[in-house]
């Protein structure tokens, strides 16, 4: 779909409810127009984000926020691909660059959000090569930092890396500090990926110091917990729960109850850790509370196999399970290739408890499959690491040996005191 009539968009955006959700959408569409005055038929384009907002809060209770955030992004693509379509038509070369680069943006962002990586690619590089025309430098920055992105959740790592630099060079170069803020994240985020924690702990301090700079506490609080995910790894627990600890007030001021929940779910990871299964049950009810504010499935997700994790410490093996596969069924939906894996990864402990050993085997296959999707080597050796313990519980030492000679060849030089811990555990009963 790369044009659209602005004269038919009204049965476009009905179409697409119909397609999606039924005539439950068709008429939750229908209803908002009509309450706010309009013809659903002949929908004007300066209209169609209010109407998409609409619909998005109106479904949201019935099918959930994650959900209605992608509808809602849907049918706002209608908007930008009409103007997108009529940029031809402005005489001014520089305005003609100017709306040419805003809605081929836009359309990235949306297609990058809906999982289109290829056409979010080609606005991205569109978007490019209209704001260089017209010297729009902040705008060309923005479009480099959509492809870091975009190569970033297809984990292209190195490519990804190359735009977010791309991005930082030009946005350091013209002072464009909010861009600085977003590309030093994005790059900080790719840089834990691939386990390079120091270098990504350099950067993120780099963006703390720019964002208290600027006076912008929702970045300044997720940037905090995005450091604290950093000294987690590393085994700095004490630092990772002060970071985690910082962002709270930042993120209820901003009312970002999404990041508040990330920072409950990691300092409930911490109580793990530690063993405090008690403790991290009640981070991570906290998480879920949180989660569950905005209907967020990726987090209700999250929290819920951490849950699970330490109910199953405390040899609560059939609440854990239960909870790991209502976790499973959630992060299936949102194809969150972390959260699948480390459900898959959890339900394999808790059957290995239960000594149901073919289950065991099954879930941490398939958790092995999702980790190597995401070419994070710490997330591939902790299925490997579970692997191994599940088999020397068995008695299988060969099979434990294999998995774990592959959890310390993928693992390699990256210094993560918590599974060197396990490795060393299962090594020294082989």
């Amino acid at each position: 779909m790369n044009s659209v009539n602005p004269l038919s968009v009204g049965n476009e955006i009905r179409r697409l409810l119909e397609e999606e959700l039924g005539e439950m959408g068709v008429l939750t569409y229908k209803k908002q127009c009509w309450d706010i005055g309009l013809n659903p038929e002949r929908l004007k384009m300066e209209d169609i984000a209010r109407v998409a907002r609409g619909v998005a809060r109106a479904l949201a209770p019935i099918i959930g926020q994650d959900k209605s955030n992608l509808v809602e992004k849907k049918i706002i693509k209608f908007k930008f691909l009409a103007e997108l379509g009529e940029v031809n038509r402005e005489i001014d070369p520089t305005s003609r660059a100017r709306k040419g680069a805003n809605a081929a943006l836009s359309l990235g962002e949306i297609a990058g959000t809906l999982g289109e990586h290829t056409d979010a690619e080609r606005y991205y590089k569109q978007a490019i090569r209209h704001a260089q025309k017209a010297n729009l430098s902040i705008l060309e920055a923005k479009a480099y930092r959509g492809l870091g992105h975009i190569h970033r959740d297809v984990n292209e790592w190195d490519e990804s890396k190359r735009w977010f630099k791309k991005s930082m060079e030009l946005s350091d170069r013209i002072g464009d500090n909010l861009g600085r803020v977003d590309a030093y994240r994005g790059l900080g985020k790719v840089l834990w990926n691939m386990g390079e924690f120091d270098k990504a702990m350099e950067i993120y301090h780099q963006a703390v110091e720019i964002s208290t700079k600027i006076k912008d506490k929702d970045a300044l609080g997720s940037i905090y917990i995005d450091l604290g995910n950093v000294y987690n790894e590393k085994g700095d627990l004490d630092e990772a729960k002060g970071y985690y600890e910082k962002a709270f007030p930042l993120l209820e001021e901003t009312k970002n109850y999404r990041e508040l929940a990330r920072a409950y779910n990691n300092i409930g990871d911490i109580m793990l850790q530690r063993k405090e299964w008690e403790n991290a049950i009640e981070y991570f009810q906290k998480c879920k509370i949180e989660a569950e504010k905005i209907l967020s499935d990726l987090m209700t997700g999250w929290s819920m196999f951490n849950l699970a994790e330490a109910q199953m410490n405390l040899g609560k093996l059939e609440e854990a399970q239960e909870n790991a596969n209502r976790s499973l069924s959630v992060l299936r939906v949102t194809d969150d290739e972390r959260g699948i894996s480390s459900a898959l990864k959890l339900l394999g402990d808790i059957y290995a408890a239960k000594k149901d050993w073919l289950k065991a085997d099954e879930a941490l296959e398939e958790s092995l499959e999702y980790a190597e999707k995401t070419k994070s080597p710490h997330y591939v050796c902790r299925t490997l690491v579970s692997w191994s313990a599940a088999k020397l519980a068995q008695g299988k030492k060969k099979e434990a040996k294999n998995h774990l000679s592959k959890a310390k060849q993928v693992l390699g030089e990256i210094e993560v005191p918590e599974l060197r811990a396990k490795m060393e555990e299962i090594e020294e009963k082989l």
